[in-house]
């Protein structure tokens, strides 16, 4: 077995998909991610990551703040140092043209430790799309957003130097304007990342007549502490309630939704991505100590499903380098985004269960596919140009595969209920496409050949004898593989 330090010395390089992605970024960011792969292969940053996990947030004995073990804090701390907060957004020379697919490169590595402290990052740099809309929120609060320092600090929000954010949006707030400015009241709304600084929330006005259009506003959660801030924990998840909290709008009044959209977007970016991470671990820890051929013949083709995960999350991530230049390239993160998020969804259970983990319900896809569902009826031509951008990048099987999708686009805008199979197969498409640009060879080959054009599986483990598991779960990156 390979010593720790060899381990960590090329936990970057051995994952094919990865360092396929990674392949022409600079030298400085090259190192930047080689150094945070060893980070997270270091036997101090697992036992932070087994201590997160085992031991989660309490509540404090006033209800107005959370407390956490070192241990999240330690982590959390790792990844705002390494950009995974704002660095999209600090335009750095160093990242140019590639902002978004470094971050995601930077955050599927992180992943692989644990991934609750990942949704307080994700949730501060998603945020920051929001506070564009509003000039006065982004003078306010940008530079603490887009700091590397890492701020536990219980002061406001001004005297801080590194902020985070929570994104307490799963709920409408009532809100009311009077002359002191803005307050937002309600309560039972989850609070997904607990040990943030600001809360950015949504809320609708009922004053003089029917409810108007949403806004979205921002608690400084410190200040509010002080004025009607009650936090809570119900079943392992925290809660907040408000009575007439003072909160900051942003952008004008019933702009909730626009502000909203690119938001969710980069959010459904990060669920996919840090979904593949975490699976890769799964993977990763079940391959060391699978006793048997059979176990890993199962596990190398889970593996291709997290390979072709990575793949397509990291191809979503490049769209949105791309997106101001090339309007296919926009398309291409509308349409996928969702896209991505739903199979990474559907992918996480099953594969952690073939690892011999568990994991929470599922969420509901509904969501995802109402949005997908809706491009295919409103923007046809939007799902055409991505479609023959993925038929282009297959090659010499596009053609065919570009004619499956468009006549699985066509039944899904005459039957609703069809929108999943054309989801499952543009996910295959895309993810084979973009495994072939970076990682060709064994991954892509096994991928393409049993997933493509294929029918649905609902099992692992049928992988054909030809493809080596060892040789796939290695192309992974997953170490110290036993061959029986």
């Amino acid at each position: 077995m390979a010593n720790d330090t060899t381990r960590a010395a090329n936990a970057f390089s051995r994952n094919t998909v990865l360092n396929g992605a990674a392949n022409g970024l600079p030298d400085p960011v090259l190192e930047d991610l080689a150094e945070l792969a060893i980070y997270t292969e270091a036997r101090q940053a697992k036992e932070l990551a087994r201590l997160t996990t085992l031991f989660q947030p309490r509540l404090d004995g006033d209800a107005a703040a959370f407390d956490f073990h070192p241990a999240f804090h330690a982590l959390a701390r790792r990844g705002v140092t390494a950009g995974l907060a704002g660095s999209v957004w600090s335009n750095e020379e160093v990242e140019a043209g590639a902002r978004h697919l470094t971050r995601a490169l930077r955050l599927a590595t992180a992943a692989t430790l644990e991934p609750t402290h990942l949704t307080l990052l994700s949730h501060t740099h998603a945020s920051m799309a929001a506070l564009m809309n509003d000039s006065e929120s982004l003078g306010r609060w940008a530079s603490g957003l887009m700091s590397r320092q890492y701020d536990t600090g219980a002061r406001l929000s001004a005297e801080k130097q590194g902020l985070t954010v929570a994104l307490a949006v799963d709920a409408v707030m009532t809100a009311e304007k009077g002359e002191g400015g803005w307050t937002i009241t309600g309560r039972g709304l989850p609070l997904p990342a607990p040990a943030a600084d600001l809360i950015l929330v949504r809320g609708q006005t009922t004053a003089n007549g029917p409810p108007q259009a949403e806004t979205c506003f921002v608690i400084d959660r410190y200040a509010a502490a002080s004025s009607g801030l009650r936090l809570s924990i119900s079943d392992g998840a925290a809660h907040c309630d408000f009575a007439n909290v003072p909160a900051q709008p942003i952008g004008r009044p019933g702009d909730g939704a626009d502000v909203m959209a690119e938001l969710t977007t980069l959010l459904r970016l990060d669920r996919a991505v840090i979904e593949a991470g975490t699976m890769k671990a799964a993977i990763s820890r079940a391959a060391e100590t699978a006793h048997n051929d059979a176990q890993l013949r199962a596990l190398a083709d889970a593996a291709l499903d997290v390979a072709a995960a990575h793949a397509l999350a990291l191809r979503l991530a490049a769209s949105f380098d791309r997106a101001a230049d090339d309007p296919v390239e926009a398309g291409y993160a509308r349409l996928m985004a969702p896209v991505a998020a739903f199979w990474s969804g559907r992918l996480l259970a099953p594969v952690l269960a073939e690892c011999g983990l568990t994991t929470e319900p599922a969420r509901s896809p509904a969501a995802l596919c109402d949005d997908v569902a809706q491009i295919a009826r409103r923007g046809p031509r939007t799902v055409d140009r991505v479609v023959d951008r993925v038929a282009q990048d297959l090659g010499e099987s596009g053609e065919g595969t570009a004619n499956v999708l468009r006549s699985s686009r066509e039944m899904a805008v005459a039957d609703p209920g069809s929108i999943r199979m054309f989801m499952e197969q543009l996910a295959f498409a895309a993810a084979a496409a973009e495994l072939q640009r970076i990682a060709p060879g064994i991954l892509a080959e096994a991928f393409t050949e049993t997933r493509l054009g294929r029918p649905w599986r609902s099992s692992y483990g049928m992988l054909d004898a030809r493809h080596d598991a060892g040789d796939i779960l290695e192309a992974l990156g997953c170490a110290s593989i036993h061959r029986a």
